[in-house]
């Protein structure tokens, strides 16, 4: 036979348990239970409820309150009970059926973290994992009207006004940016800049050395710049008519070992100044003249004084030059001596040559 009326769409309907056992005339108040498991109701209209076969009126003839049903006059002993709850005890809304709610019918803000399991992967199914979160994250407090350059746009931090990123640490610990590939290994890396809270010095390095430091004063230093320092170290004899390099035996300092062999290697291509000051011994006036220089790949930088004008031999005379060298990475430079004419010229051990790179 076919439905007459609207349909009855279903929803969740449970017999109470029968109660009537407790029925003694006075008692008007009586726990509500399916399967011996106390049930709630949101609404008394929620319940259907026969004494003695006779319907009674929700509100009127019995309240509820949580689990406890309550009668306006006690059932008498013996009268027959029987009641259905209609709907579930969570406030008059039934249970869905699987998989069939929608986001439509879920409240804005309404899923809090409270409600998810910890062991949730909520990125199951996607191409992503907790510790990949795609091609970028966009953080924009007011459109700047620049788009971001698509060498670095995994992190982007935009403002119409001021904006930046704050690294927070301990008075004692250290800010850092590492910067890593394949190559630099598990917890290594190839550059970083580091802010040490304990001394308040900003750092940056490659790697994993110091390469630049600021002090908490401004001081700059350079701890891996190219730089030497290097003495004849003990006395050099000089024959005439013979263009002779310095033999700088004596090593004070060399900053990337970048000197050997008398000899300055740049390391890189750039601008270095080079200075050197010749203590000369017994510079007699045959001489005619004395020349130095500083010869590198790119050019030779002349340097000399004239003999003739001296009364008898100087015990004792110096010779100093400074330039700024262009010189390109493994060009050389060393320093000569040449005087055409005279006895044998000498050099003290104090002599000395020295470099370092500028920029």
């Amino acid at each position: 036979m076919a439905y007459i009326g609207r349909q009855n769409l279903g929803g969740a309907y449970r017999q109470l348990d029968d109660i009537s056992s407790g029925f003694d005339g006075s008692d008007t108040t009586h726990t509500m239970q399916v399967n011996s498991q106390n049930v709630t109701v949101g609404d008394v209209n929620q319940i259907i409820l026969s004494l003695g076969g006779v319907i009674q009126k929700p509100g009127t003839d019995f309240t509820v309150s949580g689990s406890v049903l309550t009668f306006t006059t006690a059932p008498a002993a013996n009268t027959s009970f029987f009641a259905v709850l209609l709907g579930s005890d969570n406030g008059g809304t039934t249970t869905p059926t699987d998989l069939s709610v929608t986001t439509a019918k879920i409240g804005a803000d309404q899923i809090t973290k409270a409600k998810l399991a910890d062991e949730v992967d909520i990125f199951a199914g996607t191409s992503l994992n907790a510790a990949d979160l795609g091609t970028g994250i966009h953080i924009k407090t007011a459109d700047s009207g620049f788009a971001a350059h698509t060498s670095a746009d995994e992190l982007v931090l935009e403002n119409n006004g001021h904006s930046g990123l704050s690294i927070v640490s301990s008075a004692s610990g250290t800010g850092n940016i590492y910067f890593s590939d394949a190559a630099s290994g598990t917890g290594r890396y190839q550059g970083f800049l580091e802010f040490n809270h304990d001394t308040n010095q900003l750092a940056l390095g490659s790697a994993n050395d110091y390469n630049l430091k600021i002090s908490s004063d401004g001081e700059v230093t350079k701890p891996a710049q190219p730089a030497f320092n290097v003495l004849v170290g003990s006395t050099q004899t000089f024959s005439n008519n013979t263009n002779t390099t310095v033999v700088f035996g004596t090593e004070r300092y060399d900053v990337g070992s970048n000197f050997a062999s008398n000899t300055f290697t740049a390391p890189v291509t750039g601008k270095y100044l080079l200075s050197y000051g010749i203590y000369f011994m017994d510079v007699d006036t045959d001489m005619n003249y004395v020349q130095n220089e500083i010869t590198t790949s790119n050019r030779t930088y002349y340097n000399a004084f004239s003999t003739t004008g001296f009364d008898a031999t100087n015990a004792y005379w110096n010779l100093n030059q400074t330039v700024v060298a262009d010189m390109d990475a493994n060009d050389t430079a060393v320093v000569k001596v040449y005087f055409n004419a005279g006895s044998a010229l000498r050099a003290d051990g104090s002599s000395v040559f020295s470099g370092m790179l500028i920029g």
